[in-house]
């Protein structure tokens, strides 16, 4: 009767999105044979619960990170006998919308009798949703309350979680920013499945820039940083760095020009999970570590015990599975594998995606520093408005593949942001 929604997506992709909901409770037509027209329509039935146009037969290998969530949260609450649900981070890759009909949901399975516990560091979601609050902080529990009392709000559980309530603004004073590093210039993107992710984008970067990109699910901003990197070969349109066009789709040379990008699933798109911290760290750059044709011990031993002590990654031995870290280390990690590389461009898409308030409090500072210390420009995709604001020189806006508005200075605001989000929306997704 206990169900779980990971904060890692637990899914297999090769499978559809019915054979990963009834995966281990598979309906059967006789002792031998699957019945996948029933596991289908109860799929169906359960997607028109939560209000999402999934189709139950597509694999869930070509679903974006989001949607993927949605299965998770359909697989959990498909359990016949479910009296308890923990959900762990269930909305970390969800837009605002998704995150309501989220919400439906489990007043829903509330009024239903069914207990849930609700992991979040989103603090805002924690006091719309709970009845009652415990926070941990260290594996200790240091408060707990119930969400009737008046004292219970947002200041009183950042000051519980990390000590005090004080709010963080990581714009240095009289930063000299540079002239234009990397522009793009009517980059359009279609995929044959879903139409036009990107629709003629222009966009600039600048020296010692840290420039936000904020918008919602689907708005295209993670496809944005992906055809920057290289992941796209036939997209349209011209990627200009240091005032030279950049083409075709290889990654690895994008990496040895100084392009470097932090992907959004770390489980899944960085992380060898079975290998070590240091292996981990150094993936990236075994050539530059190269005595001839093998790696140099000495020279890894050197550039990995640098980069745990420059971004305070929390280990006692670099030989660890990378998966012994917590998140915001193993965050740190891919952060380090980059900085290895010596890229003039970052390129960081959701890098405080599934940490705490504490973690997420040191990346920023060191994402910060790093802008002068290595003489680095950065584009940061964030869907958390106030960790944009905090960080970000300037801030696009993307919706629906269309760039929706670009922001500076007192412009800046949670309100521009949001209405320039729901611009496009609805607009038919065509260049």
């Amino acid at each position: 009767g206990i169900g779980i929604i990971h904060q890692e997506l637990n899914l297999f992709d090769n499978l559809t999105v019915a054979e990963n909901v009834f995966v281990g409770k598979e309906i059967r037509s006789g002792k031998i044979n699957l019945d996948r027209k029933t596991q289908n329509e109860k799929t169906a039935a359960l997607l028109e619960r939560l209000n999402y146009p999934l189709d139950p037969s597509q694999k869930v290998g070509t679903l974006k990170v989001g949607e993927k969530q949605i299965v998770e949260i359909i697989k959990a609450i498909a359990q016949d006998n479910l009296k308890i649900l923990i959900m762990d981070e269930p909305t970390s890759s969800l837009s605002n919308s998704e995150v309501e009909i989220l919400f439906r949901v489990i007043n829903d399975l509330k009024k239903a009798g069914l207990t849930i516990i609700y992991i979040s560091h989103r603090l805002d979601e924690i006091l719309k949703i709970s009845d009652f609050i415990s926070i941990l902080r260290d594996g200790k529990l240091v408060a707990e309350a119930s969400t009737r009392e008046d004292w219970v709000n947002l200041s009183w559980i950042i000051e519980k979680m990390i000590g005090h309530s004080k709010k963080y603004d990581y714009h240095i004073p009289d930063k000299r920013i540079g002239e234009t590093i990397l522009e793009i210039k009517d980059l359009t993107l279609f995929d044959t499945k879903r139409g036009y992710q990107l629709n003629n984008i222009h966009i600039q970067l600048r020296e010692r820039e840290i420039l936000g990109i904020y918008g919602l699910l689907g708005s295209g901003r993670t496809e944005l940083l992906e055809s920057v990197m290289g992941m796209y070969p036939k997209i349209e349109g011209q990627i200009l760095f240091k005032n030279r066009q950049v083409r075709g789709g290889n990654i690895s040379g994008r990496i040895q020009s100084g392009i470097y990008l932090v992907p959004e699933d770390r489980q899944k798109q960085s992380l060898i999970q079975k290998s070590s911290i240091a292996n981990n760290l150094v993936l990236s750059h075994l050539c530059g570590l190269c005595n001839g044709l093998t790696v140099s011990e000495a020279k890894k031993r050197e550039a990995v015990e640098k980069i745990i002590a420059d971004l305070y990654i929390k280990t006692n031995n670099s030989a660890n599975r990378v998966t012994s870290l917590s998140g915001g280390n193993q965050q740190k990690v891919i952060l380090g594998r980059g900085l290895l590389t010596e890229p003039s461009i970052l390129l960081l898409d959701e890098p405080t995606k599934g940490v705490d308030i504490g973690a997420k409090h040191e990346l920023f500072e060191i994402i910060s520093n790093l802008v002068y210390k290595n003489n680095l420009s950065i584009i940061l995709v964030s869907s958390e408005i106030e960790e944009i604001l905090s960080i970000s020189d300037r801030i696009f806006v993307l919706s629906n593949g269309f760039v929706a508005g670009e922001f500076t200075g007192s412009e800046m605001t949670e309100e521009n942001l949001m209405r320039a989000s729901s611009k496009y929306l609805g607009v038919e997704n065509a260049a």
